[in-house]
Parts: structure tokens; sequence; C-alpha cells
């Protein structure tokens, strides 16, 4: 019982001793400034520009997926987009030509499989005879 008793109290002891340590050494929160905001002028919100010259915070850079020539392009630099409004548009044609091609190779192995189905049904008749 005495044995017992001991590892619950350095158990706890353990605990307290691993609470105090994650107290001690746990991340501080950051400080941020905080600024109400208000409706006004924008001559009275911006500060630091250059001669009129007002720069936007945040960027994004545009990559595509796959290389090749824009064939249309629906904005300009420094024009207001919205997520999931299109950009622009590679040209595709080559793509179009190639699946153009594919479509009728499927469409001549379907009529192969149709003669050979043909074929094999005339010869199974034969063989019958």
């Amino acid at each position: 019982m005495k044995t017992l008793r001991r590892l619950f109290v350095l158990a706890l002891v353990a605990a307290l001793v691993g609470a105090g340590i994650w107290w001690m050494t746990r991340p501080q929160p950051i400080e941020v400034a905080v600024h109400e905001v208000a409706r006004g002028t924008v001559e009275a919100t911006l500060t630091n520009t250059r001669a009129g010259e007002v720069e936007a915070c945040q960027r994004a850079k545009m990559a595509t997926i796959a290389g090749g020539r824009i064939e249309w392009l629906g904005v300009e630099e420094g024009d207001r987009v919205e997520a999931g409004q299109v950009l622009m548009r590679l040209w595709h044609g080559d793509l179009d030509a190639r699946a153009a091609v594919v479509r009728a190779q499927l469409a001549t192995a379907r009529q192969r499989v149709q003669e050979a189905c043909a074929v094999a049904a005339n010869a199974e008749r034969e063989a019958a005879r």
C-alpha cells in the first residue's frame, strides 16, 4: 500500500514538473497593432506613397500547367479580378487536331470490331452446315 501511494505521489510530482516546464517554454502570443476600420478619404488613410503611386500589398504570380501561346487575355495589368474568373485562354488547336485524330481512330476500331464479329458469325454458320 505504501509503495502504491509513493508511486502515485511520484507520478503527481512528475506531472506537475512537466506542466511547469510546458508553461514556462510555451510560445508567447505575438503582439499585433490593431486599428479600428473607418471610412475616410484616400489622402487621409494612405501614407508613404511616392509621387501618388499606390501599390498593392498582395501580389500573385500566374503560371499555367502546360506552356503555350496565349489565344485570349481577359484582363489587363491593374484590373481587379474575382476568384474563379477566367484570366486567359491558351491556344489549343494542336490538341483539338489530336483529339479529332483519336476520335477517328476510335471510330475505325469500332468498325473493325463490328466487321470481325460479322466474320465470326459467318464462320460459325458455315461450320454448323
